[in-house]
C-alpha cells in the first residue's frame, strides 16, 4: 500500500454486500473500524450497500468486501459487473479496500468451478481461482512479508490501564458455517466472531515479552508482537495460479508448510491436482498455495483470513486506521479500553496457535 491516504478528519465506509457476504460475522471489521477511528476523535459515516442500489465510489474512503457462500459471490459478480469499471478506477486512483474471505477473488481474471464451469471477474489482477468439490478449513497464522502493505515502523506508548467499557456488539456465525476451533481468548476459548467483555480478560495489553519485532508499517505499542496475523480460513478447495503479489506466508493451518521449505521459497506458490486442468504437480489439493496467501495491488488488500480479521488482528486494524486518517495518529485507541483486551486476546490466541507450528504434518 501507500500511494494515498484519507487527509481530514472525517472517514466515510462502503460497506458493500452486507446481506449477501456476511459469514463469520464480517460485519463486526467495520463495526471495529468505526470504533477505533470514533475512540480517536474521526468522525465516521459507515454506508451500506448491495445489489441493485446507486453506488458513486468516489464519495468513500474505505470500502469493504466480506466472505460469502459460492451462490452470493456469483450474485455479487453479475451487479458488479454493471458497475467494476468504477470501482476499479478508484482502487487505481488509490481507494482502500479491505476483503476478506472468497470476495478477493472477484478481483482475479477468473474462477473455474470444480464442474469446470469457468465465469469471468473483475480482472484487475492477474489471477485465476480454480475449485475442487472439497473444502478447507481450519484456524491460521500467517506471517506479514516484506510487502508495500508494510511500510515504516512508529512506536507509541502503551495503553493505559483498562476501564470498564463497553464491547460491539458480538458477531454471529451462520449455523450452516464451521466455527474456528482452538481461538482462545484471556478469558477461554471463543468463536472469533464473539466479542470479549474487559471483565473477562486476564492479561493487560501492555504484559507483553520484550524484544519482539512490529511489522514494518503497522503502528502497535513500542513493546509488539512479532509479525503474524491469525484468523479463520473456510474455503472451496483449490488454489490459485497467476502472477499476483502475496503479503502472506501461511504458517499454520489450511496451506501451511514445513519451516525448512518456507525460509527458501517465501514468495512462490504451489499449484493443484484439479480435475479442471489447472497444473497438476502431484500436490496435495488441500495444500494449494502452501506460502503464499491473500493479494495485493496498491490500496487494496484480500486475504481468506475471516475471524474476524480485524477484530482478531489489531496491528492490521491500527495500520488501516492510520492509513485513512493518518491525523488520528497519535491519539492510539482514545482511551477506549475494549481495544487493550482486544490485544490481549490477539497476542493469547496468537500464542496458542503458534505452538501448533511445528506439531503440524504436512
Amino acid at each position: 500500500m501507500g500511494i494515498s491516504v484519507t487527509s481530514k478528519n472525517e472517514v466515510r465506509i462502503l460497506h458493500l454486500y452486507r446481506d449477501l457476504m456476511n459469514l463469520y460475522g464480517d460485519w463486526a471489521n467495520v463495526a471495529v473500524l468505526e470504533r477505533l477511528l470514533g475512540a480517536r476523535g474521526v468522525k465516521t459515516t459507515v454506508d451500506c450497500k448491495s445489489v441493485g442500489d446507486d453506488i458513486d465510489f468516489g464519495e468513500y474512503d474505505f470500502v469493504y468486501i466480506g466472505s460469502g457462500t459460492e451462490r452470493s459471490q456469483r450474485a455479487c459478480m453479475r451487479d458488479m459487473s454493471r458497475r467494476g469499471q468504477d470501482f476499479l478506477d478508484r482502487i487505481e486512483a488509490g481507494m482502500i479496500v479491505l476483503a476478506t474471505g472468497n470476495s478477493h477473488e472477484l478481483f482475479g481474471k477468473a474462477i473455474t468451478e470444480a464442474s469446470g464451469e469457468r465465469y469471468d471477474t473483475l480482472g484487475l489482477l492477474d489471477f485465476e481461482t480454480a475449485r475442487l468439490a472439497s473444502r478447507v478449513t481450519g484456524d491460521c497464522v500467517c506471517a506479514v512479508t516484506r510487502s508495500p502493505l508494510l511500510e515504516t515502523a512508529t512506536a507509541t506508548q502503551p495503553a493505559p490501564p483498562p476501564a470498564e467499557s463497553q464491547t460491539p456488539a458480538g458477531s454471529q456465525t451462520p449455523a450452516e458455517s464451521q466455527t474456528p476451533a482452538g481461538s482462545q481468548t484471556p478469558a477461554g476459548e471463543r468463536t472469533p466472531a464473539e466479542s470479549q467483555t474487559p471483565a473477562e480478560s486476564q492479561t493487560p495489553a501492555s504484559q507483553t515479552s520484550a524484544g519482539s519485532q512490529a511489522p514494518a508499517g503497522v503502528r502497535m505499542p513500542a513493546d509488539s508482537p512479532p509479525d503474524k496475523l491469525i484468523g479463520f480460513i473456510n474455503r472451496a478447495g483449490g488454489g490459485q495460479t497467476g502472477n499476483v503479489e502475496r503479503p502472506f506466508i501461511t504458517m499454520l493451518g489450511p496451506g501451511a508448510c514445513d519451516k525448512a521449505v518456507m525460509t527458501d521459497t517465501m514468495n512462490s506458490a504451489v499449484n493443484i491436482t484439479a480435475p479442471n486442468g489447472i497444473n497438476s504437480e502431484g500436490a496435495n489439493p488441500e495444500r494449494s498455495n502452501s506460502l503464499s496467501e491473500g493479494v495485493i495491488y496498491k490500496n487494496m488488500l484480500g486475504t481468506y483470513m475471516t475471524g474476524p480479521v480485524l477484530v482478531r488482528n489489531p496491528p492490521l486494524l491500527n495500520y488501516l486506521a492510520d492509513r485513512l486518517c493518518p491525523e488520528s495518529h497519535d491519539k492510539g485507541t482514545g482511551g477506549d479500553a475494549f481495544f487493550e483486551y482486544q490485544e490481549a486476546a490477539y497476542r493469547s490466541a496468537l500464542t496458542e496457535l503458534s505452538a501448533r507450528i511445528g506439531k503440524h504434518g504436512k
